[in-house]
């Protein structure tokens, strides 16, 4: 019996210690993606490990194709004239971010800083539009003008300042964040708002912890 008493008393502390072990060291990392980036021509991975108790950091890689359209049309103004311009931004940026929570790591609150690079091809096409009426033909005569502008590789940079709140429970992680952007380009082309010289930025991010 005291054999018996003894073994259980054994299984139980080195029990003890495996879990106690394995809450220590849970949930030391995440790998997430935002589904719902595509829609607006982006699409995010990012992997975030814990430092300290209330501190980690986050690499994040984007990939971007974004298409952009937009027109104007005379004609409601008695002008009898239009213009359309679309602008293709392809290319990815990495992001390092530090996070600091409020209570604890990857649980609640937090406020979030780092820096970006990247690299886009960048590409722009308009097309101008001016009908010719004619008093003496049924249908009128039309001149039509297409300018593209190939930008080439564009390097971006910058910095970026945020906050959000992130949920870890059992495996499953959720983020929500957002904050602005400082960027910088090689070229002055900026022809979507991520491009502008300041910008903001939102994020829903899904996935795992471990």
């Amino acid at each position: 019996m005291k054999s018996s008493n003894q073994v259980s008393l054994k299984t139980l502390i080195i029990a003890s210690i495996f879990f106690q072990f394995n809450a220590l060291y849970a949930q030391q990392n995440a790998i997430r993606i935002t589904p719902l980036q595509p829609v607006i021509g982006k699409f995010s991975v990012d992997y975030e490990h814990v430092i300290d108790s209330n501190t980690s950091y986050m690499l994040e890689y984007q990939s971007w194709f974004e298409h952009r359209s937009s027109g104007l049309g005379l004609l409601m103004l008695g002008i009898p004239a239009g213009t359309w311009d679309d602008s293709y931004n392809k290319g990815f940026r990495m992001s390092f971010l530090m996070r600091y929570y409020s209570k604890s790591v990857m649980h609640g609150g937090f406020v979030e800083g780092g820096a970006y690079f990247g690299l886009h091809h960048i590409r722009t096409r308009t097309e101008t539009l001016i009908i010719f009426p004619d008093p003496t033909f049924p249908f009128p005569t039309w001149q039509s003008t297409v300018e593209e502008k190939n930008y080439g590789t564009v390097r971006s940079y910058g910095l970026r300042f945020g906050g959000g709140w992130h949920k870890v429970k059992g495996r499953f992680s959720m983020e929500l964040s957002g904050g602005f952007t400082l960027n910088a380009v090689s070229k002055e082309v900026r022809p979507t708002l991520g491009m502008k010289a300041f910008s903001p930025y939102s994020r829903i991010a899904l996935g795992v912890a471990f």
